[in-house]
C-alpha cells in the first residue's frame, strides 16, 4: 500500500517520475519522515520530496547509480552507435569508390586498343535483365515482354556492358549480378567510356498461341489462346569515348 501511495505521488511531478520508479524500493524509509507533510500543500511536500531522493542518490553505491540511469544511457549509446554505423557506411562508400575510380583508370587505359578500330567492326554483349544479348551495330533485339516506360521512338542508352571486342581484339569488364550503390556507380562510368545507344522501334504482340492447362485428376481441360508483348530495339549506335 505504501509503495502504490508512493507511485501515485510520483506521478504528480514528471520532472523526478522516472528516478522515483526506480528509487520507490530505496526510500521506503524516508516515506516514514514525510507524514506531518500530509496537511500541508502539493508544491512544499514535492519540494521536500526531490531534496530527500537527491540527497539519497548522492549516497547511492556506483552499481546501483548505474541501475537508475542505464534508461538514459542506453538511448544515449544507441543513438552513438548509429552515427558510427553512418560514419563507417560512408568511409566505406569513399573506399569503395576509389577503387572504382582506379579500375576505371586501367580500363581506359585497356582500351587504347580499340582506338583504330571502326564503330562497324565493333560488337559487345549486353545485358537486358539478366539475360546476355551478342549486338553489333544496326542489329535487331527482341525482347519477348513489354518495356512500360519505353515508348516507340525513344533513345535508350544501355549500360551494362559485360564484353567487347572485335575481329582481332576481346576485352572482357567487370560486372556483378546483385547491383548495389557501388556496381550502379562503376555501371555508368563504363557506360561513359563504352557509349550503346538503342531506338525503340515497335511494340507489339507475338503470334497467338494455344495453350492447354490440363491438372491432375481433373477430367476437364482448360484451353485459353494467349498474346504475349514483346519490344523490339534497333542499336543505334555503338563507340568509345576515349581521348
Amino acid at each position: 500500500m505504501l509503495l502504490a501511495n508512493f507511485n501515485m505521488l510520483a506521478r504528480g511531478s514528471s520532472a523526478i517520475a522516472p528516478i522515483l520508479a526506480k528509487l520507490s524500493p530505496l526510500l521506503l524509509k524516508p516515506l516514514f519522515q514525510l507524514r506531518f507533510f500530509s496537511n500541508t500543500s502539493s508544491n512544499n511536500f514535492q519540494l521536500h520530496l526531490s531534496t530527500i531522493i537527491s540527497q539519497k542518490y548522492k549516497t547511492l553505491p556506483p552499481d546501483q547509480k548505474e541501475k537508475i540511469s542505464f534508461t538514459s544511457f542506453k538511448k544515449n549509446y544507441l543513438s552513438n552507435i548509429e552515427e558510427q554505423k553512418k560514419k563507417d557506411n560512408v568511409q566505406l562508400l569513399n573506399s569503395e569508390i576509389d577503387n572504382i575510380n582506379s579500375t576505371i583508370k586501367t580500363i581506359t587505359t585497356d582500351l587504347q586498343n580499340f582506338k583504330k578500330v571502326p564503330a562497324d567492326n565493333l560488337y559487345a554483349t549486353v545485358n537486358i535483365q539478366n539475360f546476355p544479348y551478342l549486338i553489333t551495330k544496326g542489329d535487331l533485339i527482341n525482347l519477348p515482354y513489354n518495356l512500360r516506360q519505353v515508348e516507340v521512338g525513344t533513345t535508350i542508352k544501355l549500360n551494362n556492358i559485360s564484353n567487347l571486342g572485335s575481329r582481332d581484339l576481346f576485352y572482357r569488364l567487370p560486372t556483378s549480378k546483385e547491383k548495389n550503390v557501388t556496381d550502379l556507380y562503376l555501371d555508368n562510368k563504363i557506360s561513359e567510356l563504352i557509349e550503346i545507344k538503342a531506338v525503340c522501334i515497335e511494340k507489339a504482340k507475338n503470334k497467338a498461341k494455344h495453350v492447354k492447362l490440363e491438372r491432375q485428376r481433373c477430367r476437364k481441360n482448360r484451353a485459353f489462346i494467349t498474346k504475349l508483348p514483346k519490344t523490339i530495339l534497333r542499336i543505334k549506335e555503338l563507340k568509345i569515348n576515349i581521348d
